[in-house]
């Protein structure tokens, strides 16, 4: 069978799923067309962590099944709930639920002889530019972003935390971590090809690594030094403050002997009312102490999230965070919307804020932590159509936007 894969989910820790994907499919003896015209059956691999890329996929998926006659199977970053069903019912699109949904890819394919589990995971891919601005200016339509100039190696995958706001644990693989061996294996190669020292971890939860198999993120991070590269430049992201505080001392001797160079180390809020809210394992003291670490040693190539409009939250509460983060100066911050969704706990909560009080703090965020010399980017839960544009144009997708 020929087939056209769709995938419109940006984010860089998928895309080891992606390939694997694909690799099952030539591996089945089928042929990866580069044209939906082409294609006896499509795949779209959706994402649904939030209102507006669920709704982008369901558009894409509703265009294609009006203007080709190949059969749609909607697959990836999904679950089984209603959303799913209004994908079956009013599209007559198959669903395959990623986390759950192996066997129903490979009976799709007609497959005997392989199983999905048996593709191994390309964990490490290779630097893809060496300035993201610059390769920007040239191809604005790329789904280039500054990890890529990095390589990129995924850690683990999947998340043990319930943070009562993220909708992407519901669709996260369960939780595992990637052997060290394959890992060193996987990054030397990548590395070498690349020529670069430069090494980005990637997972849903990076600091978790090794807790399911004895060993650490600190382990991992010297066996890469001894084993692969001395001079190694380690950056690490999503590294949650609780994970960075269990190994303190070891990840302030990497920072200060220059092997870690970058870390994006999400807070969400400084105020303890909120945090203990949103089912963070961390208090304002916690974190205060360790950025007052990074600065005693001047390390500050560093980024955080903050989370603006959770339920309950106050213009003290936001006080609290936009103070914390002038202190501290992160060299970035992404300042995001609290978004409702079905899967998550935070949507039932009262006292919920009003989309008018969410743009104001939001952007009194952006102009107070700009004039501090902070570079921010505001998310407002709404995917622009640059993005929209620049995902289709990747696929040869001549849709209209909905």
């Amino acid at each position: 069978m020929k087939i056209f894969f769709v995938n419109l989910n940006p984010c860089n820790t998928r895309k080891i799923n992606v390939r694997q994907y694909k690799d099952f499919i030539i591996k089945s003896k089928h042929e990866l067309v580069e044209n939906p015209n082409d294609a006896d059956i499509i795949f779209v691999w959706g994402c649904e962590f939030r209102s507006d890329w669920r709704d982008f996929s369901f558009s894409i998926s509703k265009e294609l099944k009006q203007k080709h006659t190949a059969k749609i199977v909607y697959i990836g970053c999904t679950f089984d709930d209603k959303y799913a069903s209004k994908i079956k019912t009013e599209l007559g699109v198959d669903v395959i639920p990623w986390r759950d949904g192996k066997n129903l890819f490979e009976n799709i394919l007609l497959t005997k002889n392989h199983k999905l589990q048996d593709i191994p995971l390309k964990l490490a891919e290779n630097r893809l530019v060496e300035s993201a601005a610059e390769h920007r200016k040239k191809y604005p339509l790329d789904n280039i972003c500054f990890e890529d100039e990095y390589v990129k190696l995924n850690i683990c995958e999947g998340c043990t935390n319930n943070c009562s706001y993220c909708s992407e644990r519901q669709m996260f693989p369960r939780f595992r971590s990637f052997s060290e061996d394959d890992l060193i294996r996987d990054c030397r190669a990548a590395m070498e090809e690349s020529g670069t020292n430069k090494v980005m971890f990637l997972a849903d939860s990076s600091g978790q690594y090794g807790v399911d198999t004895g060993t650490s993120l600190p382990t991992l991070i010297n066996r890469l030094k001894k084993e692969v590269n001395n001079n190694i430049n380690v950056g690490i992201s999503q590294l949650n403050p609780e994970d960075f505080l269990k190994y303190n001392d070891q990840m302030l001797d990497l920072i200060s002997n220059g092997t870690i160079t970058y870390i994006n180390i999400p807070i969400q809020s400084a105020s303890d009312k909120i945090l203990s809210s949103m089912r963070r394992h961390y208090n304002y003291k916690q974190i205060d102490k360790l950025f007052s670490d990074f600065k005693s040693i001047n390390f500050n190539n560093f980024s955080t999230h903050l989370l603006f409009g959770f339920p309950g939250e106050t213009d003290d509460d936001v006080r609290k965070t936009i103070d914390f983060v002038k202190k501290y100066t992160p060299k970035h911050v992404v300042a995001s919307a609290f978004m409702t969704h079905p899967s998550i706990d935070a949507s039932n909560y009262s006292n919920t804020i009003s989309q008018e009080d969410v743009k104001k703090r939001i952007n009194q965020c952006d102009e107070e932590l700009t004039k501090n010399g902070i570079k921010v980017a505001t998310d407002w839960g709404s995917i622009t159509n640059k993005i929209m544009n620049r995902i289709k144009s990747s696929f040869n997708l001549d849709l209209e936007n909905k």
